[in-house]
């Protein structure tokens, strides 16, 4: 049966075609379409001559275009203009979102959209599991044969469908399994710059991992960068350990380790130093070492290890090897190339299985030198070698200091140690000198003077054990020394 271009056909309340006709709607430029039923099938066809091209086929209710169908097989719903190359479009209407609701009837299973070539459904598919699939409303990806992510109960997953249960673990908003190729294997993640090194220059910023607040203000940061000039297969990298201050909101740098496994720690415009572990600051740099235990054992302890050779394959070391130093170096206007003093530990001897002799150098520089001498060193055998004075407060301790006194004289405690010239009486006070104390009195006079044994105090004459004050003869020279404050021993020449 055909209709050619009506004004209205009324009064029909169904059209019968015979089985394998069609009803053809013809146009006055010949163009037509066809509705036919083959079977259990409708059949709806748009420029069934294929004179016009582009045709299309709308569905419209109440006066409005809902579905349209082009020529290119792509299908809008709610639009009459579909993007480029796109098969399905949906417009939402203007007070609501665009929804495309797909469901199982059943909730122990639910909805797969699977994405791929013809004849490949499984090159990629997006499947959100049921309340009732025991999956805990996991939506899983999988690409080709793998499944690669999955999101469950709020979290990202990758490399795993399970969501951790416990420690900190639990906490995770994202989980990261495996790795490709060994699923069980460590957790490997990749950040990269958008460019190859070959066009990279040094200090370019590889990657960043900031610690924020919801509006963005970082409290922490971690950077990667490029620590010098790179290429091809030439990748030399440094991290940078940031924190912000109180009081700030962006990040301040606190430690660096660089491409050559150098650590800084402290601002770096404060570390000047190119050593293995350097720290510095604009204030006050400290290195702080603490135990806390009840045991008499237990200490805070910085340790010195010294081998020859490697350390995979040590050797032993030898004589005058020196395990250690301790160094301080000052900035002297131009640079820190001079050392000030410091400490050398040393192999003192040949060493062997459990023996290992050793001893201490300390050195200074003198003025106007450029590098220390040794001025004190303790041997293997407890033995201290000074090289130069050594003195305490009262002087150099090889000599004894004289107090030379015309007059009459009461001696004090400062001169513990001292040799008295004396030329006239000297008197011997009580509790003034303590225990170890030794004072010498040295007559200066062509005559005889008194040593007086002062009230509380008693000294014993060694040569006849008597007590009391004592005459010394002229150039006479007698020594006392104190067991406590109260006692003393004279020895020497010319007493009596």
């Amino acid at each position: 049966m055909t209709v050619v271009q009506p004004n209205s056909i009324s009064g029909i309340n169904s059209i019968t075609v015979q089985s394998g006709q069609s009803l053809s709607v013809y146009q006055s430029d010949g163009s037509y379409g066809q509705i036919r039923a083959n079977g259990g099938n409708l059949i709806l066809r748009a420029d069934e001559g294929n004179t016009v091209g582009s045709s299309i086929i709308n569905f419209e209710i109440d006066g409005s275009e809902r579905v349209r169908i082009t020529s290119g097989g792509g299908v809008g719903i709610n639009t009459d203009t579909l993007g480029t190359n796109h098969n399905l479009e949906i417009l939402g209407n203007a007070s609501a979102y665009a929804v495309l609701n797909v469901k199982s009837k059943s909730l122990s299973h639910g909805a797969v959209l699977e994405l791929g070539a013809q004849d490949d459904d499984n090159y990629g598919s997006i499947t959100q599991f049921a309340s009732g699939a025991s999956e805990g409303g996991r939506m899983a990806f999988v690409a080709g044969t793998t499944e690669t992510m999955n999101l469950r109960g709020g979290k990202l997953l990758v490399g795993t469908t399970a969501s951790k249960a416990s420690g900190s673990g639990q906490y995770g908003v994202l989980n990261v399994s495996g790795r490709i190729g060994a699923t069980t294997g460590e957790a490997f993640m990749s950040l990269s710059r958008g460019e190859v090194a070959t066009t990279m220059s040094a200090d370019d910023e590889v990657a960043n991992l900031t610690f924020n607040d919801l509006t963005g203000y970082e409290f922490a940061r971690i950077q990667v960068l490029a620590d010098a000039a790179t290429g091809t297969t030439d990748t030399p990298g440094r991290i940078v350990f940031s924190t912000t201050a109180d009081g700030a909101s962006s990040a301040t740098e606190r430690m660096r380790i660089d491409s050559s496994g150098r650590v800084d720690i402290g601002a770096s415009a404060a570390v000047t130093q190119t050593r293995n572990l350097n720290i510095g600051s604009d204030s006050e740099a400290n290195l702080a070492i603490e135990t806390h235990n009840d045991a008499t054992s237990e200490s805070a302890n910085i340790r010195f290890y010294k081998s020859g050779n490697t350390g995979a394959s040590p050797q032993v070391v030898e004589t005058d090897d020196v395990i250690a130093r301790l160094q301080a170096y000052g900035y002297d206007g131009t640079d820190y190339n001079n050392q000030a003093c410091g400490i050398d530990f040393m192999v003192d001897g040949a060493p062997g299985s459990n023996d290992m002799p050793g001893k201490i150098l300390f050195k200074t520089t003198a003025d106007g030198g450029t590098s220390p001498s040794t001025r004190l060193t303790i041997a293997a055998d407890g033995n201290a070698t000074f090289s130069g004075t050594v003195s305490d407060a009262k002087g150099d301790l090889r000599k004894s200091y004289k107090n030379e006194q015309a007059s009459t004289y009461t001696l004090v405690a400062s001169d513990a140690g001292k040799v008295i010239g004396a030329q006239n009486t000297i008197t011997v006070p009580a509790s003034v000198f303590a225990n170890g104390d030794i004072v010498t009195i040295v007559n200066y006079t062509a005559g005889n003077i008194t040593i007086t044994q002062g009230s509380s105090l008693t000294i014993y004459n060694s040569g006849d054990a008597s007590t009391g004050s004592k005459t010394l003869a002229t150039r006479g020279m007698a020594t006392l020394w104190f067991p406590s404050g109260t006692t003393s021993y004279m020895s020497g020449t010319g007493i009596s």
